[in-house]
């Protein structure tokens, strides 16, 4: 299955107050190993397998 995102509005977004978020930086391993080629260590997610199976797609566009 395709992975499918979900539209936000945009008056959320124009409230979020992005000083909130300053200095703020994620990263997961798990789904940094996916632009590497590689796979999860831990496969039993349904989103990482869905994200996946349809990364070279996502990679094209």
């Amino acid at each position: 299955m395709p992975v499918a995102f979900t539209p936000i509005e945009a008056v959320i977004v124009k409230a979020i107050n992005q000083d909130e978020f300053k200095d703020f930086s994620y990263q997961n391993a798990d789904w940094r190993c996916l632009e590497r080629g590689e796979m999860p260590k831990d496969d039993a997610n349904d989103g990482r397998r869905a994200l996946r199976d349809d990364l070279p797609v996502n990679l094209k566009q």
